[in-house]
């Protein structure tokens, strides 16, 4: 993941928030990244050995015409603000039926970051 991409500063970025993840005491964050945000700001979180596969399972650009975003963002993941907690999902985990008509997610003003421990700092801003 990542070959032929150049060294420019990329930034990871959220527009998502699932308040109080799981009925917890923490929030969790859609992430939106690349595949080289994923391989250098990503991976070094996780210990757990099928995440990278699940990542590559679960690849793919988002495909919702009103959140156009970068071209080369195909990654998507859940991260809890402490980090400790980080799953990666499909793009449409959070538009699906799954929930019903009973998201959990609710829309924050855009941030960007380039270290998933930044996610501890940012101003939530419901959109």
């Amino acid at each position: 993941m990542g070959q032929g991409l150049n060294t420019k500063e990329y930034k990871m970025i959220t527009r998502l928030i699932w308040p109080k993840f799981n009925n917890g005491s923490v929030d969790a964050f859609w992430v939106e990244c690349t595949d080289y945000e994923m391989t250098k700001y990503v991976f070094p979180f996780t210990k757990d050995e099928f995440f990278e596969i699940n990542v590559k399972r679960n690849r793919g650009a988002n495909k919702l015409p009103e959140w156009k975003t970068k071209s080369d963002i195909c990654n998507f993941i859940l991260v809890t603000q402490d980090a400790k907690i980080i799953e990666s999902h499909p793009w449409v985990m959070p538009f699906s039926g799954l929930w019903n008509g009973n998201s959990p997610f609710r829309e924050i003003k855009e941030a960007s970051f380039t270290d998933l421990n930044d996610l501890k700092n940012i101003k939530i801003e419901y959109v």
